[in-house]
């Protein structure tokens, strides 16, 4: 467990880093990289190709368990969402401090709601089963011992 604020700072800015620096245009699991058949589009070499094709198959068809009747915009940004609470919680696990899974995801929200705004990240969270399936994304990035 890490004490030192100055050290829980740069684990998140590292997290963010490798989130933030997928590439990909589409929801991970309609997305190739190399020779894996569903990608985030990161560099982050404990992440392998069968955790990231259960992440993104999870991210993707978990949707659905949870949230219901909603447009297809809203639902990819849905998936985007849970793609990337899961990819932090995944990252953060792997490089030994999963205390900080609620820090990272926290950060994630905040970064996706400067890309899309507050109003509308607010407005599809508020959507019946958005959080629940958010939760289920965030625990599931963090099992991955």
């Amino acid at each position: 467990m890490i004490t030192d604020m100055h050290s829980q700072v740069e684990i998140i800015t590292r997290v963010m880093e490798i989130v933030s620096s997928s590439n990909r245009a589409m929801p991970a699991h309609f997305n190739s990289s190399g020779d894996r058949t569903q990608s985030f589009g990161i560099d982050f070499e404990p992440l392998t190709a069968n955790d990231e094709y259960n992440m993104a198959s999870e991210a993707w068809n978990g949707v659905s368990e949870y949230v219901k009747e909603v447009s297809s915009a809203d639902n990819s940004l849905i998936v985007l969402l849970g793609e990337d609470y899961m990819l932090s919680a995944y990252v953060v696990t792997k490089l030994g401090h999963p205390e900080l899974i609620d820090e990272v995801v926290s950060a994630v929200h905040k970064r996706l709601a400067s890309i899309f705004t507050d109003e509308k990240i607010n407005k599809v969270v508020s959507i019946p089963g958005v959080n629940d399936y958010l939760d289920s994304c965030k625990q599931y990035g963090g099992s991955f011992v």
